[in-house]
């Protein structure tokens, strides 16, 4: 049996006035997707995230003639390398944009691989450095949560990725599970995925409306998550991957 990869996403700036510094990126055929989310306070951070999510799905990535992956953290080093090439041109210019060039870009990442998909075992890997969340629903029931699965947890200063080349990177979380036909997977930045496990640890039935859900609908869950209290007011970006049965 082989599994196929089917991908939808949906997101809302925090306001009208403002653009999102989320970034997503997916490549079904390579079984590839990402989900950054950049930190408000640094500057183009909403790039660095899109350059993130890019450079995961690029072809660098993608496994070798000999079959092996570049590192993590190798693969950190290169998108950080390449981001600094145009964020240095970029910077030119006023005193103040130089100095924010030099503080660098972070954000938030979760990188996800689906693995084995046309083969007996096929499983998912997420790995992830900050708060966006990786969610496994099977038969509307979340299996594992993935970096974070208590929405307690959640803080005002998370891990994150800074674009500069000689920065620090933080312990990535890596976590894996199987697949089946009929699985989903949903990736959340931080403050959407913090208010998905307030629905379901307080027994809403939060994963079916996730599995029919639209861009109209997923606007009326933010703006109901807001009005409740229940899901603090920022960019919200959802991506859903079901998985089905290959010819179905």
């Amino acid at each position: 049996m082989s599994l196929r990869p089917v991908v939808h996403a949906y997101g809302l700036a925090r306001s009208r006035t403002d653009a999102s510094e989320d970034a997503y990126a997916v490549d079904a055929v390579a079984g590839l997707v990402a989900l950054a989310d950049g930190a408000s306070s640094a500057w183009r951070a909403g790039d660095w995230a899109a350059a993130l999510a890019a450079a995961w799905t690029a072809s660098p990535l993608k496994r070798t003639r000999g079959g092996h992956v570049p590192s993590f953290a190798r693969w950190v080093a290169d998108a950080r390398r390449d981001f600094t090439a145009t964020d240095r041109a970029g910077a030119q210019g006023e005193w103040f944009t130089e100095a924010a060039a030099e503080r660098g870009a972070h954000a938030a990442l979760l990188a996800l691989a689906l693995v084995g998909l046309d083969g007996r075992r096929p499983r998912w890997r997420a790995t992830a450095v900050g708060d966006v969340c990786c969610f496994h629903v099977r038969e509307d029931r979340l299996e594992a949560a993935v970096p974070i699965d208590d929405p307690a947890r959640f803080t005002s200063h998370p891990d994150l990725l800074s674009s500069l080349p000689d920065a620090g990177m933080p312990g990535p979380v890596v976590a894996e599970g199987g697949l089946r036909a009929g699985d989903m997977l949903v990736l959340a930045t931080d403050a959407l995925a913090a208010f998905l496990l307030r629905l379901d640890a307080a027994g809403e039935p939060v994963w079916p409306v996730v599995q029919r859900i639209d861009m109209a609908r997923f606007g009326a869950l933010v703006a109901q998550g807001i009005a409740s209290g229940l899901l603090e007011r920022d960019d919200a970006t959802l991506v859903r991957i079901g998985l089905e049965e290959e010819g179905s």
